[in-house]
């Protein structure tokens, strides 16, 4: 085939030893060519025009991947390489060291970006999580999650279930479209105009990854950058669509602080905001999990972050230390806030939980271990060596308190191990919330209690001091259990609240809700069948229309404008939630926040899909987050902003700015200043190591393994281009003919 003859002359590189090509099968026919594989790519390598079903694996040192399309995948990326356009179900994997992906379109995973990594624009169902160290998240669109972002990352554009996690080192993600995945980008790599089932991995230290479209974008690290992630796309560490060891089903676990252990997280779940000696991946400070901030797995968002216009089912949790959160719209999710963080305009079915301290999302302290996350769980404000385990099923649990454990949470649960629409809020005291199931409902759990297994509509509430309450079935109701408790195997709808002081709360299933407000709260115009409970210390809750939940707010914290089955609870010290219409919750808000503009039934929580959302910090903006779209675990000046249609932002932390997030779009473990942007259409991108770029990949291609500063460009219609190495120089050689059949 005229790609490779072009590339490799016999006459004039015989014996050179530049490059290594494997498996190039009907090279001469180009009709009968279907699959090209080229591999082992070394030290200064141009890819470019990579067409129909490409594999480009293993490119190192200074190579550079773009304009990858149609099922390509480019992994193992390192030392400065850049990959650029990937469409349409590319993977670009194992990018490291100041890489840069960018124009990531469809279906595209970008995860583990560390150190100033930027990701924006990312739209339709995007997670952005676990943003560190001054990073920007902007305009996150359409159910769309970014997770994972560290130092003074930024993530914009994601568009389209986009999932970007696992960001860390001054790694770009931008542009990533269709069913892209890009994961395990490190060290100054960029990736960008990755589209359509594009997947990479592995990114590192200072990496861009932009663009990204449709799919999933995991572990990209050291000042990266992830932008405009669109449709459908994950991002984070897939493993049977896992995120931080073993996540299923759109599970979300957010706010776990201080010694947190999160594990075995599978099937979309979401663990973020985890402190103080957590296990979960990305281990900094001794933590397991990404993005470690004092021994913690999965921590919070501290220190002045901002997040702004989230819409349309978004969750914007775990938000600490001035943090700002604006404009959610749509059934947003904005939980575990803390100090002097601003959340507002929050509209239709948004839930603000767990705000404390003045900032906007969820709060997660001191040796919590949230373990066994599955489906669509979210995990948030655990606090002091809290344990939550087997959570299943679109379970909520937040608000957990020192020495808690949360683990095993499944199938679309908010907090680790709870199932089924369960929500866990308000555990303190070394309280293990496990194994919650069926629609429960667990608050409140103090004083070393272990509440675990509730099933099928069981009411748990009022445990204390080291109490056990085993085997609760079937719309059984336990409450005022005190004094070292366990409640363990409830299921189906159960309730368990006001569990205090070292409680265990365990296999909790199916839809559950543990809820908690408190103290001298100004609760005004609330309409049309609205719970507003436990506001306290002279908060100002207004404007709650039509079957909306305001819960937890204290201290001198101001709620207003929640409209149409909202929630908002857990507002905290002079906190400010403002303009929550249509449907959504706002829960755990504290200490001088602010949430407004929340609209249109959107979540900003932890973790989704499978994905790790966890450990944003320092200076992070998180603003623009839109339609179903969930934003948490924001620390430290963090700004989220635009992020639309179903997104979730979390784990931002250390001035990290995420903005254009757009359509159902993960971007998960951001850090140290990296850019993820442009991410499209459920498109996977990782592994992306060492300053590589790699851009314009589309059409389900697959980039993995470039290293060192390669650039691979120009991959096309499925192409498949692997294991690149040694300096070869590939430019033009690759061109858009290779996709004909």
């Amino acid at each position: 085939m005229e790609i490779l003859w072009d590339l490799w002359n016999p006459a004039e590189n015989q014996g050179s030893g530049y490059f290594n090509v494997d498996a190039v099968e009907g090279s001469q026919n180009k009709k009968t060519q279907k699959c090209i594989r080229v591999s082992n790519v070394r030290d200064d390598v141009e890819v470019s025009n990579v067409r129909d079903d490409v594999e480009v694996s293993n490119v190192r040192d200074d190579v550079e991947v773009s304009n990858v399309r149609d099922d390509v995948e480019v992994s193992n990326i390192r030392d400065n390489d850049e990959v650029s356009n990937v469409r349409d179900d590319v993977e670009v994997s194992n990018v490291r060291d100041d890489v840069e992906v960018s124009n990531v379109r469809d279906d595209v995973e970008v995860s583990n970006v560390r150190d100033d990594v930027e990701v924006s624009n990312v739209r339709d169902v995007v997670e952005v999580s676990n943003i560190r160290d001054n990073d920007e998240v902007s305009n996150v669109r359409d159910n769309d999650e970014v997770s994972n972002i560290r130092d003074n990352d930024e993530v914009s554009n994601v568009r389209d279930v986009v999932e970007v996690s696992n960001i860390r080192d001054d790694v770009e993600v931008s542009n990533i479209r269709d069913d892209v995945e890009v994961s395990n980008v490190r060290d100054d790599v960029e990736v960008s105009n990755v589209r359509d089932d594009v997947e990479v991995s592995n990114v590192r230290d200072v990496v861009e990854v932009s663009n990204i479209r449709d799919n999933e974008v995991s572990n990209v690290r050291d000042n990266d950058e992830v932008s405009n992630i669109r449709d459908n796309d994950e991002v984070s560490n897939v493993r049977d669509n896992d995120e931080v060891s073993n996540i299923r089903d759109n599970d979300e676990v957010s706010n776990v602080r201080d010694d947190v252990e999160v594990s075995n997280v599978r099937d979309n779940d979401e663990v973020p905001n985890v402190r103080d000696d957590v296990e979960v991946s990305n281990i900094r400070d001794d933590v397991e999990v990404s993005n470690i901030r004092d021994d913690v797995e999965v921590s919070n968002i501290r220190d002045d972050v901002e997040v702004s216009n989230v819409r349309d089912n978004d969750e914007v949790p775990n938000v600490r230390d001035d943090v700002e959160v604006s404009n959610v719209r749509d059934v947003v999710e904005v939980s575990n806030i803390g100090d002097n963080d601003e959340v507002s305009n929050v509209r239709d079915v948004v839930e603000v939980s767990n705000i404390r301290d003045d900032v906007d999302v969820s709060n997660i302290r001191d040796d919590v271990e949230v373990s066994n996350v599955r489906d669509n769980d979210e995990v948030s404000n655990i606090r002091n060596d809290v344990e939550v385990s087997n959570v299943r099923d679109d379970v909520e649990v937040s608000n957990v308190r020192d020495d808690v454990e949360v683990s095993n949470v499944r199938d679309n649960d908010e907090v680790p191990n709870v199932r089924d629409d369960v929500e866990v809020s308000n555990v303190r005291d070394v309280v293990e919330v496990s194994n919650i199931g069926d629609n429960d409902e667990v608050s409140n759990v103090r004083d070393v209690v272990e509440v675990s297994n509730i099933r099928d509509d069981v009411d748990v509430s009022n445990i204390r001091d080291d109490v056990e309450v085993s085997n609760v079935r079937d719309n059984d109701e336990v409450s005022n259990i005190r004094n070292d408790v366990e409640v363990s195997n409830v299921r189906d709808d159960v309730e368990v609240s006001n569990v205090r002081d070292d409680v265990e709360v365990s296999n909790v299933r199916d839809n559950d809700e543990v809820p908690n407000v408190r103290d001298d709260v100004e609760v005004s115009n609330v309409r049309d069948v609205v719970e507003v409970s436990n506001i306290g210390d002279n908060d100002e809750v207004s404007n709650v229309r039509d079957n909306d939940e305001v819960s937890n707010v204290r201290d001198n914290d101001e709620v207003s404008n929640v409209r149409d089955n909202d929630e908002v609870s857990n507002v905290r010290h002079n906190d400010e939630v403002s303009n929550v219409r249509d449907n959504d919750e706002v829960s755990n808000v504290r200490d001088n926040d602010e949430v407004s503009n929340v609209r249109d039934n959107d979540e900003v929580p932890n973790i989704r899909d499978s994905d790790e959302v966890s450990n944003v910090r320092d200076n992070d903006e998180v603003s623009n987050v839109r339609d179903n779209d969930e934003v948490s675990n924001i620390r430290d000046d963090v700004e989220v902003s635009n992020v639309r249609d179903n997104d979730e932002v979390s784990n931002i932390r250390d001035d990290v700015e995420v903005s254009n997030v757009r359509d159902v779009v993960e971007v998960s473990n951001i850090r140290d200043n990296d850019e993820v942007s442009n991410v499209r259409d459920n498109d996977e991108v990782s592994n992306v190591r060492d300053n590589d770029e790699v851009s314009n990949v589309r059409d389900n291609d697959e980039v993995s393994n470039i290293r060192d500063s390669d650039e691979v460009s120009n991959v096309r219609d499925n192409d498949e281009v692997p294991n690149i190495r040694y300096d070869v120089p590939l430019n033009s050689t690759l061109d858009t003919s290779v996709h004909d059949e």
